[in-house]
């Protein structure tokens, strides 16, 4: 993509760029709502395509899926 400089300023652009909203000691971030909504869908519906079918995008998640540390039982009275 030649219109924007660099991915941080295309994130800032679509919405997807990390917020400061730290107070005191406590570091937080959060996802903007403002930018381009229909690119962030647009985003959004890929992930998600990619995420259903086997693909490169899949493995990656996979990959970076930290391990189920429970397994949730369903308790019987």
């Amino acid at each position: 993509m030649t219109r924007f400089p660099n991915r941080a300023h295309f994130a800032s652009w679509n919405g997807t760029a990390p917020i400061d909203a730290s107070s005191g000691d406590q570091v937080r971030h959060r996802l903007s709502r403002a930018g381009n909504r229909q690119i962030n869908r647009v985003l959004h519906i890929m992930a998600t395509v990619q995420l259903r079918n086997p693909s490169e995008g899949r493995a990656y998640f996979d990959r970076k899926r930290p391990p189920a540390r429970h397994q949730w039982k369903r308790c019987a009275p």
